[in-house]
């Protein structure tokens, strides 16, 4: 029996191993897939998950210790489904997509690692799907999409008018890494709540909410606002540039890496707007550790500047232009963050 969300593959296409039942199980246990090898899974499978679950319940599917886990692709089409990697690692040589078609598959990857060259959330006008990393990592070597394109003449009253509705939520330590760009369509949502997610590039077209962990982004496409998180540009000294604006808040923080006067030697958060409330987190490089004891002050000049001064006094400093973090000073070792 074939349903919505479980196609037919033409006879050119990949091998498909289906999860048989709504049941808990071992991942490679072949006595829980339906496929046509008869057997566990083999790295030239495609992985689905198609079963629907009663409201309000699960299933986990475990992973046992092994040295690597390898497949082609997995879907997660229906049923809230969890998967327990337990501390492995699975690879992926396509994508992890979630949602691809008329389930509202609720999955939850926990307590280990995915690696694919893609990823896909609710990647279809009528589609709906959301992702849960808990105490996981993922790590997307080129894009991840979350939601799509409105359907075409869907006038917005038909379906898909408003694209496909995903989520990603980031929680209990977790990480995501996305190589390329991370695109929120209209319907998208992403929660940053614990853990840190890393991207060359956000477009922002639907619902970023930042309300803890740490954002690494190089450029940032949309309205950020930091209710709670820790912005930090670069992995270490690195460059932010976010349009059209940054909205810090009471509970939000930069932090800033300082190494030296050079123009690669310091952090850069570049935007058109910003309002700043929250913390400015510090931190002192290479040479500039051995007087950070000594004397640090920070300044607010107004409200979109920060200046930062190591053993200068203010006449010595010369003001960072508008918009951006800088090194202050020629003298001696000086820092400065501004905004």
């Amino acid at each position: 029996m074939v349903d919505a969300n479980d196609r037919v593959d033409p006879p050119c296409a990949r091998p498909k191993l289906r999860w048989a039942e709504p049941l808990d199980g071992v991942f490679n246990d072949p006595t829980m897939w339906v496929t046509a090898h008869g057997g566990a899974p083999l790295p030239p499978d495609h992985v689905v998950f198609s079963r629907a679950t009663d409201p309000g319940s699960s299933i986990t599917i475990s992973f046992p210790p092994a040295p690597l886990y390898v497949s082609q692709s997995a879907s997660i089409r229906q049923g809230n489904v969890r998967l327990d990697l337990a501390g492995n690692q699975w690879d992926l040589a396509l994508h992890l997509e979630v949602g691809p078609y008329y389930g509202h598959p609720q999955a939850t990857v926990a307590n280990g690692t995915i690696n694919s060259v893609a990823g896909f959330i609710a990647g279809r006008p009528t589609s709906e799907g959301h992702l849960t990393l808990d105490n996981a990592t993922w790590s997307v070597s080129s894009a991840l999409t979350i939601g799509s394109a409105p359907a075409p003449g869907s006038a917005g009253i038909l379906p898909g008018a408003f694209g496909g509705a995903g989520s990603l939520t980031i929680e209990n330590n977790s990480e995501v890494d996305v190589g390329g760009t991370l695109t929120l369509w209209q319907s998208a949502v992403v929660n940053l709540t614990d853990g840190v997610l890393t991207a060359a590039a956000i477009d922002n077209g639907g619902k970023f909410n930042f309300t803890g962990g740490t954002l690494h982004v190089d450029n940032f496409n949309g309205e950020l606002r930091n209710v709670g998180g820790t912005l930090a540009p670069g992995t270490s000294i690195g460059t932010t540039s976010i349009m059209p604006g940054y909205f810090q808040f009471a509970g939000g923080t930069l932090a800033i890496e300082i190494g030296g006067p050079g123009a690669v030697d310091y952090d850069r958060l570049i935007t058109g707007l910003a309002s700043l409330d929250g913390r400015l987190d510090v931190s002192l490089l290479g040479r500039l550790r051995a007087v950070a004891g000594r004397h640090v002050r920070y300044s607010r000049l107004w409200q979109h500047h920060w200046i930062v001064r190591i053993n200068q006094s203010a006449h010595a400093c010369r003001r960072a232009a508008m918009g951006r973090i800088a090194a202050l000073c020629q003298r001696r070792a000086v820092g400065a963050a501004a905004i």
